[in-house]
């Protein structure tokens, strides 16, 4: 596959001796959205713009974090946590990232019980480095953070990436020749970029073969679908959109590009899994398809 599995070192552990008996530290920040799923089966998510700090000891195998601008309903929360178990360097094809779990409450600065923590991080999620005019950036400054926490009494914390791209299998259905045929392809990257303030969500597809038959210096680099209506739930997220004449990127730019029309297009993702999203979609009212991917690599034991 051409996509780029983008490598970050988690932390700078490469010359590190974790027996050692000096305290090993270190600390990052991840910038990355918040999904709050309100514990009052009538309210509606809020799902905001946010970061986290977290300090490492992994000669302890510990962590701290903290954040000052999450956003749960009408409320503003900041917290700290310590002594968080933190465990780095499991390994699954070469991949080495740290899992952390707190069974120790912690209290935010509104005295709201902070409870069964848990997640990733993670260096290894999925990037394409093409550029275009017109598109908005691309760039990591660090590892990705995926967990999940509760909030006493309020309800339960999501993290996930806002602008993430994805991996996985497409598989398209077609006509050709008067013959039903189905291709599959693990080349096609997609692009997810959410604007959460506003519920749009931009649409890129690199690389969009649809059918066997495309000769390769016609596949398009990209494929822009611009203010698709995004709407989160309590059990999760689409992003949707009718009629959408995507936006072909070359040299000059972002041009339209009337010929693959996407008569519908729809992603979903579940709130229980946000690395991961569904996507279909019909072109041109020919070519029918359907992926599935992730925006990280995991391992056995992640979730």
């Amino acid at each position: 596959m051409k996509k780029l599995l983008f490598l970050l070192p988690l932390i700078a552990l490469a010359s590190c001796n974790l027996d050692n008996k000096e305290a090993i530290k270190e600390t990052r920040g991840y910038n990355i959205a918040n999904y709050f799923v309100p514990s009052d089966e009538n309210a509606d998510p809020t799902v905001s713009l946010g970061s986290y700090t977290c300090t490492y000891y992994p000669n302890k195998n510990s962590m701290e974090m903290s954040t000052n601008n999450l956003k749960a309903g009408s409320s503003q929360i900041s917290f700290g946590m310590s002594d968080v178990n933190c465990y780095f360097g499991y390994a699954q094809n070469g991949m080495e990232a740290a899992q952390f779990i707190s069974n120790s409450p912690a209290m935010t600065s509104g005295s709201v019980k902070i409870e069964n923590l848990s997640g990733v991080v993670t260096p290894f999620f999925y990037y394409y480095s093409s550029t275009f005019a017109g598109q908005i950036g691309t760039g990591y400054d660090a590892p990705l953070i995926m967990m999940k926490y509760d909030l006493e009494n309020l309800g339960t914390v999501y993290t996930f990436n806002p602008n993430g791209f994805y991996c996985g299998e497409t598989v398209t259905e077609y006509n050709f020749g008067g013959a039903s045929k189905i291709y599959k392809n693990d080349e096609i990257i997609y692009r997810v970029a959410m604007d959460v303030a506003n519920n749009k969500a931009n649409l890129i597809i690199y690389k969009g073969r649809f059918a066997e038959e495309m000769p390769s210096d016609k596949v398009p680099e990209a494929l822009v679908l611009k203010n698709l209506d995004l709407t989160f739930t309590r059990t999760g997220y689409s992003i949707k959109g009718v009629d959408i004449v995507p936006e072909l990127a070359d040299a000059s730019g972002l041009t339209p590009f009337d010929r693959y029309k996407f008569d519908s297009v729809e992603i979903t993702g579940d709130v229980n899994s946000l690395g991961d999203i569904k996507c279909s979609y019909l072109v041109a009212g020919m070519y029918k398809g359907a992926f599935s991917g992730s925006c990280y690599m995991k391992s056995d034991t992640s979730d």
